[in-house]
């Protein structure tokens, strides 16, 4: 009876403890963390202001992919909810209900998850930061008040450790997520933005490529124009809508385009009310002159859903750039814009903002079009609407059909000695060598793919001359210089590490030799062929790993890689022999079927660089390829770039100066857009102050110093200020002589010990190289 009457006391002890220090914990937790971003204002507060985007944003989907999320009310604001469901139990059932927005202020959400607790809340608060308040500081607070409730009292010790690590991996979903975003604030642009679902149409097409001078885009457009206008009035056509200026190359010295005129059969349609007088009478003028066909015709109502009609249309003349062609139905986002037209770049670059932003995914190529005629579009009251297509979720992307003239065969113009026919290849509608790889839309630089289904020419060529050479590289934005004069050349077998610190221009330069940048003047080759002038069979000897190794997060390793191949063209045996050997090389086979935004940041930049080499290329662009990897994965990515190198070109850029030594046979280290040192890594560590120094551990260092001064061989001293370590630097090339200098203290009786010679240091190279001061 006593051992009962004493564990009873020992249990009342232990639940008076428990209710004592449950009393004096806090009743309300919370826990916040901050990311800081170069993004507008009215791109992060949109993002967070609904659930467009919260699988990309929110670091719940992270723990099951498969979860159920339903929204509704609103799509943005107060009284947007989204509930979850998962089958996974410690997940469960739950809701986040928008219930307090301040636009640039903050964002609040009321949560209804499990646990306990109430009053649950994950407030959004933004501070705008930075020399001129251009950067965001966005930090995500969550709080929750538990009450009297003891047992939630102690399960508050844990939020830091359960809901602040989520915090933490959603807020770097969020910073990803927002790099991919265009930085331009599209929240002042009053005539607002809207998607938009345009049937498809009959168009006549000419593509064609004018200097950046608006004076010579515009005889451009006119001499273009007169082509279609010739081809309408032979076929009895006329115009079924505005004119439209489809851009499919904007660099800093040419603009490439296609105009495009949708057309119906002559009469089918109300007439322009540019011909309509004051009285409704037809207005006097001759309307077979030029002016009239540039006056916007009003479009006639069209069932989307009606079988478009094709007609019979003649080309005529020679040399007539003239193409048929139907355009499937899209969706676009869509704005209106008044103004020069110079304007209209920027205008494109904000509604594709607007459109990310919500979710949506661009693809193709942007087009505006002009509802007046050309002479006025510089005007201040020049009017225009700008589109950018968008993919529909769950539609399959459709392509224009070129009807006149009919395209040949696949083949035919290698069959015959003739030239190949004219439109032989739809590419000037979405294939041409200016905007490959763009349908579908890529996550990364387009040039990191040759254009999809087009036949492997050029690339036996390309492996009798496989190298990567720069001439005079320069690239301007605007008064700044991004690259300066750089040239370069790397021969086949070479891995030739770019160096250089934030801003140096290694990136610029790598995005003009992969063909994603126009250099403002110099020239850039791969494997022989000119990145500008022969874009295609450079773009298809090269393998690109963009920096980040950005992927579709919602697709499988399996499903991306399936697409790269796709685009790529490998059918067959062929695409089954690369898959499989850039799985097991890569070691992907374990996260085969798992969504790419669950990969491990190790894992993610595997898939980039499967992606890269999958074709199996004969030059390869990396751009930090180990970033991110565990020491495992560096040795093993180290040694697969060292074997590609036996037969290939490879450029890569990294900041791991280690891995310069450990994969690169030349090194070059650039700075303010210039070449500094171009050299073996061995090269290198013999300009290093470092290369055959001697170092030690004296008891009294200045005594070793006073004893060491003078020596034969010796230049100066340094002194580690952290293990106390005393350098002694070489006089001229010859090493510092450990047994003479160990003489010397020991005659002068200085104590000392871990006397041992010392290599150079490339960390030491570089700032010493790339330093202001160095070059004064």
């Amino acid at each position: 009876m006593t051992r009962v009457i004493e564990w009873i006391v020992s249990v009342l002890i232990v639940i008076a403890m428990f209710v004592v220090i449950g009393l004096f914990l806090p009743s309300t937790r919370s826990v916040s963390h901050s990311v800081e971003t170069n993004r507008p204002m009215s791109t992060v507060n949109d993002l967070l202001n609904g659930f467009t985007r919260f699988r990309d944003w929110n670091a719940l989907i992270n723990h099951d992919p498969r979860m159920q999320l339903t929204t509704t009310g609103p799509e943005s604001g107060v009284g947007a909810k989204l509930d979850f469901r998962s089958n996974d139990r410690v997940i469960g059932a739950g809701s986040w209900e928008l219930v307090e927005s301040l636009p640039g202020e903050k964002v609040v959400y009321a949560l209804q998850v499990p646990g306990r607790g109430k009053d649950k809340r994950m407030t959004f608060t933004f501070e705008r930061t930075g020399q001129r308040n251009q950067n965001v500081k966005v930090t995500q607070r969550y709080t929750v008040n538990y009450g009297w409730d003891l047992f939630g009292r102690y399960a508050g010790l844990y939020v830091t450790r359960n809901v602040g690590d989520d915090i933490k991996r959603g807020l770097d979903k969020l910073g990803n997520l927002l790099t991919t975003i265009p930085r331009f604030d599209y929240s002042g642009h009053e005539p607002g933005y809207q998607f938009v679902d345009l049937p498809a149409i009959n168009a006549l097409v000419v593509t064609t490529a004018a200097k950046r001078a608006n004076d010579d885009i515009a005889l451009a457009m006119t001499n273009q124009l007169k082509w279609i206008e010739q081809v309408m009035e032979k076929n009895d056509l006329e115009s079924a809508g505005p004119m439209r200026i489809v851009t499919n190359e904007f660099s800093t010295d040419t603009y490439g385009f296609d105009v495009v005129m949708p057309i119906r059969r002559k009469g089918t349609g109300p007439k322009p009310a540019a011909e309509e007088g004051e009285d409704g009478e037809a207005a006097e003028g001759d309307a077979g002159e030029t002016e009239t066909a540039e006056v916007a015709p009003v479009a006639a109502p069209v069932d989307p859903n009606a079988p478009l009609e094709t007609f019979e249309v003649k080309l005529e003349g020679e040399n007539n750039p003239v193409l048929y062609v139907q355009m499937p139905a899209i969706r676009a986002a869509s704005t209106s814009y008044v103004g020069p037209s110079p304007g209209l770049a920027r205008i494109r670059d904000l509604v594709r903002a607007w459109a990310m932003v919500r979710g949506a995914e661009t693809f193709d190529r942007p087009y505006d079009e002009y509802l007046g005629p050309i002479k006025d579009m510089l005007s201040e009251e020049a009017e225009f609407r700008v589109y950018w297509p968008v993919k529909v979720p769950g539609v399959a992307t459709a392509e224009p059909v070129q009807i006149a003239p009919p395209p040949a065969v696949e083949g035919e113009a290698e069959e015959s000695a003739e030239p190949a026919p004219r439109g032989r290849d739809l590419g000037r509608l979405n294939r041409d060598t200016s905007r490959a790889g763009q349908v579908p839309a890529l996550p990364f630089p387009a040039a990191a793919f040759p254009s999809a289904g087009l036949p492997s020419v050029g690339l036996q060529s390309a492996r009798r001359d496989r190298m990567i050479e720069a001439h005079a590289l320069h690239k301007r934005y605007g008064r700044l210089l991004a690259v300066d004069g750089i040239s370069f050349k790397v021969e086949p077998g070479e891995v030739l590490g770019f160096l250089g610190p934030n801003g140096a221009g290694k990136s610029t330069t790598m995005k003009m030799i992969a063909g994603f940048l126009a250099p403002t003047s110099g020239t850039a080759t791969v494997c022989g062929h000119d990145v500008q002038s022969d874009q295609m069979a450079a773009r298809r000897a090269l393998g690109y790993l963009p920096e980040g190794a950005p992927g579709y997060g919602e697709m499988s390793p399996e499903g991306f890689l399936g697409f790269v191949a796709d685009v790529r063209g490998l059918r067959g045996a062929r695409r089954q022999e690369r898959m499989k050997a850039v799985l097991e090389r890569l070691a992907l086979q374990g996260v085969l079927h798992q969504p790419i935004d669950t990969l491990s940041k190790g894992f993610k930049r595997r898939v980039g660089l499967a992606a890269a080499i999958l074709h199996d290329p004969p030059a390869l662009i990396l751009d930090e390829p180990t970033d991110g990897l565990d020491p495992n994965q560096k040795h093993e990515v180290r040694g697969l770039i060292r074997e590609l190198a036996r037969e290939r070109t490879v450029l890569l850029s990294t900041h791991i100066l280690e891995e310069v030594e450990a994969v690169c046979s030349r090194a070059m280290i650039v700075a303010r857009g210039k070449v500094l040192a171009d050299a073996t890594p061995a090269e290198l560590l013999a300009r290093s102050r470092y290369q055959g120094a001697a170092s030690l551990l004296a008891t009294d260092s200045i005594a070793a110093r006073a004893a060491l001064d003078g020596m034969p061989g010796v230049s100066g001293f340094d002194q580690d200020a952290g293990d106390g370590r005393l350098y002694v630097f070489p006089q001229g090339s010859r090493p510092v002589s450990l047994d003479a200098v160990a003489e010397r203290l020991r005659q002068r009786g200085v104590a000392h010990s871990g006397l041992q010679p010392e290599r150079g240091r490339l960390d030491e190279v570089f700032r010493r190289i790339t330093t202001p001061e160095s070059q004064a």
